[in-house]
């Protein structure tokens, strides 16, 4: 009789801690299931549902934001709040806010993770370079000492991208073609493609752009032309209208390699950057506008040097835009701007594990 009693006990007593298991599992399910949840709706809202002309006049017109940033921040931060150990939230949010103009924000969030991981490589190197982009010279040298302390293999990468940005920050702006050998081989026309309007006909900037492209193009008449960019709108990439506009021109089609699967400036780059290799083609003529050539340099040189790539010069000409003030230094906006992207080109993606 007691070897019974004890045996019922055992099983209650195993039953009952089967059933805690059992209720923590589920909570931890329910928990999971809210935060990606939320995560799906943060990556939608970074993809979709913004006014990027809006975004232009009040943030910065030198980048095509296409989603909801404040949306997809609120629910970034409500599934940081669910996971307070997910670090990644916390730089989605960092790099969301940068993107969207709020560098006091951005900077105190990125203090946040440097409190929870004080030793970490992506923090680091993110202060670094932001201190740079906003001209905080005391923090600049904080965060660099730092950063060349640590025992990551990594460290010598993150250096030289942050150096890459920093040199685009005094780039020549050029309204007048480079000077190059007319007898000099490798030498590759690359148009970047720019936000279609939404019944797929080409804004004035895109316009503009495919003007100066075509000035280069009569002036080095053997050199292949690369139109990157494939956004699509009513039904056509900014490629494909690019190509149309530059065949109406008087440009024959052998001469025009068409890129139309680049969504954003890196993708530009790392897509662009195939081809040329592929061509072996090592001298670029960059064409973009004013407000865009000094980030699309960067990143297009971060590309090439994470690579490995022989690409020997950079040359840069930009379309003529009223709005764009060639002879100004970039602001503090645009410095950020810069370093995010070249960032995300040596590997510290936008959204960690989610979008590069």
């Amino acid at each position: 009789m007691f070897i019974d009693k004890v045996i019922s006990r055992f099983i209650i007593c195993f039953l009952f801690f089967c059933l805690i298991i059992v209720k923590a599992e589920a909570a931890n399910y329910n928990k999971l299931q809210q935060i990606i949840s939320l995560q799906q709706q943060a990556i939608a809202d970074y993809n979709a549902g913004g006014n990027f002309k809006i975004f232009e006049s009040q943030v910065y017109n030198g980048i095509t934001v296409k989603g909801n940033l404040d949306q997809a921040i609120r629910y970034f931060n409500k599934a940081y709040e669910i996971a307070p150990e997910r670090l990644d939230f916390l730089y989605s949010i960092a790099s969301l806010q940068v993107l969207s103009g709020q560098l006091d924000a951005a900077e105190n969030t990125y203090r946040s993770i440097e409190e929870k991981a004080p030793a970490d490589l992506a923090v680091l190197t993110f202060e670094t370079g932001y201190a740079l982009a906003w001209g905080e010279s005391a923090e600049y040298t904080y965060y660099a000492q730092k950063l060349a302390q640590l025992n990551n293999p990594d460290v010598n990468k993150m250096q030289s991208a942050i150096k890459i940005a920093e040199s685009s920050f005094s780039l020549k702006i050029n309204r007048k073609l480079p000077v190059i050998p007319q007898n000099e081989s490798g030498v590759a026309i690359v148009i970047l493609g720019y936000a279609l309007n939404p019944d797929g006909s080409m804004d004035k900037k895109l316009i503009e752009r495919l003007k100066a492209g075509l000035s280069a193009a009569k002036t080095y008449p053997t050199a292949p032309i690369i139109i990157s960019g494939g956004v699509a709108q009513g039904g056509v990439t900014e490629a494909y209208t690019m190509q149309k506009w530059l065949k109406i021109n008087g440009i024959s089609q052998n001469r025009i390699i068409l890129e139309d699967k680049s969504i954003d400036t890196l993708t530009n780059a790392i897509n662009t950057m195939q081809i040329l290799q592929q061509k072996q083609l090592n001298r670029i003529i960059l064409v973009s506008s004013a407000n865009h050539i000094r980030r699309a340099t960067a990143v297009f040189q971060e590309v090439s040097t994470i690579n490995n790539l022989n690409i020997k010069v950079i040359d840069n000409i930009v379309s003529e835009d009223k709005e764009d003030l060639t002879g100004m230094a970039p602001n503090e906006t645009e410095k950020a701007l810069i370093v995010r992207d070249t960032l995300r080109a040596a590997g510290l993606w936008a959204l960690p594990g989610m979008v590069r």
